[in-house]
């Protein structure tokens, strides 16, 4: 059978590789793993798992709307943020309309856009950034969502609040900006951090997106969530599929999201990993990029992907940036000391290669 020709040219997610047995950096996914008390709350669903979750997943709603001090009908829960992502598309857009972002960021903005048979006019970044003028620039009556990656993946990079905030002030409100911020908790620069929560009272088309699946460790569980405008929410609900989200996923991120002891490990973690990933990459005079997130991105001197594919055979892999639109550059997780000791003793001999 043919698919529908908005479907025709898309390409199936790729995501990270592993080798069986060994080390995988390519998926920012949280080395330390989940909360020992997430662990426990899994352990507790077992003998439930033959009731439906909560429709809103009302337990972990509640726990959100204390952290955020919001209230429960300007939130929603999703199987994974990606999922919000195609429930924003699905209520707000429409055939012939269009959607802008950067050219360098999560592939699944131009997927949830062209799902929905809209446009997907990817822009140029300025320093590896989203370039506020560039996405201004690419509006017009028919843009009905502007993407933003905040901090970004794959470059770790961060917009400044004040060009966060004169794209807010520049549109429409009745264009919709989604801004995911998957790396939120790992952010380490006060400077540079959004006031997010303050940010939704003031713009009731803006959409934030945060996810269980990097800090809380929780990625094979499938939970992020959304919070915005009352209005907006309702929306996103009109379009969710009843207990999209599974008991034992609400659970576990209920008892996470209240693990702040692992939390904070998690993030000073991070922030050893980081130094020790600067130090070691500016050592073999390799050019990397600044994160604000759980991940370095490495200017290879070459075509990462072969290079990426002689460290898989190795044991260790790595993201190569070639379906990002960077063809010599890698994207690789802060793991544990261990761990990246594996990295650097794989990637010295695939570079000599």
């Amino acid at each position: 059978m043919r698919v529908k020709p908005n479907i025709e040219p898309m390409i199936p997610y790729t995501p990270g590789r592993r080798a069986p047995g060994g080390i995988k950096l390519s998926s920012n996914e949280n080395p330390l793993g989940p909360a020992p008390a997430a662990i426990e709350a899994l352990r507790r669903t077992a003998d439930s798992i033959h009731i439906y979750p909560d429709q809103l997943g009302e337990p972990l709603l509640r726990a959100i709307s204390d952290t955020l001090e919001i209230d429960r009908a300007r939130l929603i829960i999703g199987n994974g943020s990606d999922e919000l992502m195609v429930l924003a598309c699905a209520a707000y857009l429409d055939r012939d309309e269009n959607a802008v972002s950067a050219r360098h960021t999560f592939s699944q903005y131009e997927y949830a856009t062209r799902l929905f048979c809209a446009e997907y006019r990817p822009v140029p970044m300025r320093d590896y950034r989203f370039d506020a003028d560039a996405i201004l620039s690419a509006v017009d009556q028919e843009t009905r969502v502007v993407w933003l990656c905040n901090p970004n993946n794959p470059t770790g990079t961060v917009m400044p609040p004040a060009e966060v905030e004169r794209i807010l002030r520049s549109l429409d409100r009745t264009t919709l900006v989604i801004l995911d911020e998957a790396y939120h908790d790992y952010m380490d620069d006060d400077d540079a951090r959004l006031d997010t929560r303050s940010l939704v009272d003031h713009y009731p088309n803006l959409l934030a997106l945060r996810t269980f699946s990097k800090i809380y460790g929780l990625a094979a569980l499938r939970v992020g969530y959304g919070f915005g405008s009352t209005e907006l929410i309702e929306g996103l609900r009109r379009v969710k599929q009843p207990f999209n989200v599974n008991g034992a996923a609400i659970a576990a991120a209920h008892a996470a999201l209240g693990d702040h002891k692992h939390h904070a490990h998690s993030l000073e973690a991070n922030r050893e990993g980081k130094r020790r990933l600067y130090d070691g990459l500016s050592a073999l005079d390799l050019e990397y990029l600044e994160t604000q997130a759980n991940f370095v991105t490495v200017r290879l001197p070459a075509d990462a992907t072969p290079i990426a594919a002689r460290m898989l055979d190795d044991g260790v892999a790595v993201r190569p940036l070639a379906s990002f639109g960077l063809p010599e550059w890698i994207r690789v997780t802060v793991g544990t000391s261990g761990q990246l000791d594996r990295f650097f003793e794989t990637l010295e001999p695939a570079l000599r290669y």
